[in-house]
């Protein structure tokens, strides 16, 4: 369930809906994690629950830079490098 959280209901909505779509399937996972706990049968499945939080706090500290992030500036042209002269041409 929190697989489909995270990439299927997420995407397409705001950031506000966005970032708190993303700590619903944080929270999901995050149930998995203590209701297995126990279960080492369960421990390569807890990774990728692991993995997924991860990746989710990555996103949401992304989505959040976005806020933070200045204006790009207007760019400014780029010198130019003086035209490289022709070689003369052989005589013979």
């Amino acid at each position: 369930e929190g697989i489909l959280v995270q990439e299927f209901k997420s995407k397409g909505l705001d950031q506000a809906k966005q970032i708190a779509v993303l700590e619903q399937a944080k929270g999901i996972y995050q149930q998995f994690l203590a209701k297995t706990e126990s279960r080492s049968d369960l421990e390569a499945a807890r990774k990728k629950s692991k993995d997924r939080i991860q990746d989710i706090d990555d996103t949401i500290q992304f989505l959040k830079m976005g806020d933070a992030a200045p204006e790009p500036a207007a760019a400014a042209p780029s010198p130019t490098a003086p035209p490289v002269p022709a070689a003369p041409a052989a005589t013979k």
